[in-house]
């Protein structure tokens, strides 16, 4: 038994590294499920080292490549989905954030509008859900029920 070494699970020597590492663990599902999760990390304008927030951007993948599409489209853009459908994994993710010192500070969704134009919708409520509450059980609710095309979440240390 003295020769067991105990280790520390999901701790390493840079604390923002596992932070970023975790968020794209959380994720993974959704990238099963078709949608694409791209985590960027921002740094603070004081010290190139240190990370200042990460923004985390959920969308889905194009099924067909033969459509005309710009790169910037193909990278920015994607068919739409229910919010409803990310929102496990959006929880689990803000409940692993809050248990290390970190916090979703904001949620943009992208969606299409009536006239078929893209339109920036706030959906920052879904930052502060109870983990507790199943929302695929719940019946039709409209603040879940929207028609997304992109989120993008914000995700900062507490200070």
């Amino acid at each position: 038994m003295k020769y067991l070494k105990a280790y520390k699970l999901f701790e390493s020597e840079s604390e923002d590294f596992d932070v970023e590492e975790n968020i794209k663990e959380l994720f993974l599902e959704l990238q099963d499920e078709g949608f694409v999760v791209k985590v960027e990390t921002n740094y603070s304008s004081a010290s190139r080292d240190k990370v200042f927030s990460y923004n985390v951007m959920i969308k889905k993948y194009w099924d067909n490549e033969d459509d005309m599409l710009t790169q910037y489209e193909l990278e920015n853009y994607g068919p739409t989905f229910i919010l409803r459908d990310v929102l496990d994994s959006i929880v689990m993710c803000s409940g692993y954030l809050k248990d290390n010192g970190w916090h979703i500070w904001d949620v943009d969704g992208l969606a299409l509008n009536k006239m078929g134009r893209y339109e920036v919708k706030d959906v920052a409520y879904i930052a502060n859900l109870d983990p507790r509450i199943n929302f695929q059980e719940r019946g039709p609710e409209p603040l879940f029920d929207v028609e997304m095309v992109r989120l993008k979440l914000i995700i900062r240390k507490k200070k």
